[in-house]
């Protein structure tokens, strides 16, 4: 029983955290990238993507590691085969103490920080602690995703911050809650979050959110419909949905405006193949329609 194939094709995308990286430069802003890659030249290949796309790449070599590299096999707009090459091994502490200086060197700068975390072994706790306590006192907007495709994705190790873009399960996996409904389930993650705006993704159901009202009294409570019903490739939605979102918090707007430009950037994003970098004259021509 064995699948033969003949292959019509081959592109290769920048992923991880560097797709959100690149979203945020061709959306307008000054994007500096903080990671690791190996010392191969799958690493090269995506600094020189990065650095195409208008990213400052402070990318440092782990010699213990590869490049993570995705690949996808899909005919007829479904996917067959995912193989993934990767080790998710904790980055030893000299390089992680590395990461953190070249991190505190760009905040002076920064308005706003995004962690893209896929929990491949990048974030220690300490860089995690020290760079949202370094940002906090800077007034810096402080951002957060932890993809739960990885069995140890844990949105609760980034507390304290502007914006958590959770999908529902990694939602109910923080707080162990399978039972409880989004508003419950929202609740429960603010109080252990202490995080001002927890939007929660869904998926073909667009995005919820639970949050206080203007005078602060009461809660307000409503969803943003998915806004393309015809997706062809879903996987780079959240992390254009995150990227968007935390730049519009940046430059003043409320948080209804800001997750529905997210989710303007989500519907753009899935009705291309691969994580292309979305611009802002894209953007801009959807927001006109």
């Amino acid at each position: 029983p064995t699948v033969a194939v003949s292959p019509l094709a081959t592109k290769l995308f920048v992923g991880g955290a560097g797709i959100v990286a690149a979203h945020a430069a061709k959306l307008g802003a000054k994007a500096d990238f903080v990671s690791v890659c190996g010392d191969d030249e799958t690493g090269q290949t995506a600094i020189s993507e990065l650095e195409e796309f208008g990213v400052e790449a402070h990318v440092f070599v782990d010699p213990d590691r590869p490049t993570t590299l995705k690949t996808r096999y899909r005919a007829n707009s479904q996917t067959l085969l995912r193989v993934n090459e990767l080790r998710d091994h904790q980055v030893d502490q000299e390089l992680s103490r590395r990461l953190l200086d070249r991190i505190l060197d760009l905040l002076p700068t920064t308005d706003v920080v995004i962690f893209s975390d896929f929990s491949y072994g990048l974030f220690t706790d300490a860089l995690i602690e020290e760079t949202i306590k370094a940002g906090q006192e800077k007034g810096v907007v402080m951002s957060a995703d932890s993809q739960s495709s990885s069995p140890m994705g844990d949105i609760t190790r980034f507390p304290n911050l502007s914006l958590l873009t959770p999908t529902e399960k990694e939602a109910r996996l923080a707080v162990r809650d399978t039972k409880t409904g989004l508003v419950g389930i929202s609740e429960s993650l603010q109080k252990m979050m202490n995080a001002r705006h927890i939007p929660i993704t869904l998926g073909s159901e667009g995005v919820f959110l639970h949050t206080s009202d203007p005078g602060g009294k009461d809660w307000i409570d409503d969803r943003v419909p998915a806004l393309n019903r015809n997706p062809i490739d879903v996987s780079g939605a959240g992390d254009a949905f995150l990227v968007s979102t935390a730049l519009c918090l940046t430059t003043g707007a409320d948080i209804w405006s800001a997750i529905y430009i997210g989710s303007i950037a989500s519907a753009c994003q899935v009705s291309r193949m691969g994580n292309v970098p979305l611009s802002r004259g894209e953007l801009l021509q959807q927001l006109r329609l």
